[in-house]
Parts: C-alpha cells; structure tokens; sequence
C-alpha cells in the first residue's frame, strides 16, 4: 500500500524525480509505504518530512489509485492533499530522489510516475474539492458490491460482512 501527498501552493504541486526501482526518471509525488499499524494520515505526515523537511498541518483524505506495474507488482496508492504552509523543501534523501520542484496541475512535468498518470486518468484536479463518493457507491450498490452495516457506518464491501457472519 502506498500513500501520495499532494501538496498544493497556488495550484501548484510538489514532484521529485525518482531515482531508482519501478518509476526511475520519472515525476511523483512525495510518498512511500503505509507501514504495519500506522494511518494514512501519520505515514504522509512522516514521509513529506523525511523526502522534503516540510510539515504538513491538516491533511484530507484524497482519491486512490488502483496501480498495476506488472505482473509481480500491484500497488493501491492513498492520497493525502495538503495545503503548503511555508517553507522550502529540501532533498533530503538524495539517494532516492534528484531533488523537487512546483509544478503547475495544467502542466505536470513528463514523465509521470504510473500511480500520478493514474489519478489523471480519473480526471482528479487537487484545486477543487472532492465530490461525495455517493456517486461511486450508488452504481456498487445497485450491483450488490456493497451494502450499509447494520450500525450505520460507511459502505463495507459485502464479502467482508458475509466473512463475519453479517
């Protein structure tokens, strides 16, 4: 499971350049693996600091992507979006990343990373604000994909109630 933070300055986003593994040379987001037991939110706000030297105050929850890189390689990526609040990143793991740069949404530097092409494709733009997932979850629904606990939390997938006798 990965987690991108999108951090936004005057419809701008911070990329770096990926040095290595899948992606080498090409544009992302600053990121990386959800570690055992840590939230979305705590793994975005340690990864901006360790890559970049930045803070993050008041993270959302953003979009996901469903990315397949190859048949040995599937990754969900979780975003998390951020509002820049000061300062300037700095690169802090060289060896990982070439350094980072604003980029204008409208005109994202080439390559993408595949989780970024990805989130493209879904038509996301971080300047606006997320739609309510009822869109998404209706269609589901109608398919019997998912269905309301009886306790009135947010959808769960049906195999996860039917695993637990519900």
């Amino acid at each position: 499971m990965g987690v991108g933070v999108i951090l936004l300055r005057e419809g701008r986003v911070l990329l770096g350049k990926r040095k290595y593994g899948s992606g080498k040379g090409q544009w992302a987001f600053p990121g990386g693996h959800l570690e055992l037991d840590e939230s979305v939110e705590a793994c975005a706000i340690r990864e901006l600091k360790e890559e970049t030297g930045l803070d993050l105050l008041e993270p959302r929850m953003g979009p996901f992507t469903n990315d397949i890189f190859d048949p040995e390689s599937h990754y969900i990526t979780l975003y998390v979006i951020v509002d820049w609040t000061g300062g300037e990143p700095r690169n802090r793991e060289s060896n990982k990343c070439e350094g980072w740069e604003w980029s204008d949404w409208d005109n994202l530097r080439e390559p993408l990373f595949l989780p970024l092409q990805n989130l493209l494709k879904q038509g996301f733009d971080p300047r606006k604000p997320l739609r309510k997932l009822r869109a998404i979850r209706r269609p589901l629904r109608k398919l019997g994909a998912i269905r309301r606990s009886p306790f009135q939390t947010p959808p769960v997938p049906t195999k996860a109630l039917n695993l637990y006798g519900i």
